[in-house]
């Protein structure tokens, strides 16, 4: 996960690329799940979701988890030279 250390409201981009069962992503916010943050889609697609969070505790922790409990392959984007590209990524923006 990814450690905040200053309080405030916070604009999180996240997603995936999964190559099987989609379904199943959540946006946690230190030990818990955030309600109303999960995310699925299409085998193969990006798929992402931006949401604005509040963090009302210095260290909170922000993760992206599989919790499904069954297993999920992700697959990166093929780049224009043939390499491989993102599978997942999470940007976090603070808002003043």
């Amino acid at each position: 996960g990814i450690r905040i250390n200053s309080t405030g409201f916070y604009q999180v981009t996240f997603g995936v690329i999964p190559n099987n069962n989609a379904d199943g992503w959540d946006l946690t916010i230190g030990t818990t799940s955030a309600n109303g943050l999960r995310m699925g889609g299409s085998t193969g697609i990006t798929t992402s979701l931006t949401v604005i969070v509040e963090i009302t505790t210095s260290g909170t922790i922000l993760s992206l988890i599989n919790d499904t409990g069954a297993a999920r392959n992700l697959t990166g984007i093929t780049t224009a030279s043939g390499g491989a590209g993102t599978i997942a990524f999470m940007t976090i923006v603070k808002l003043l």
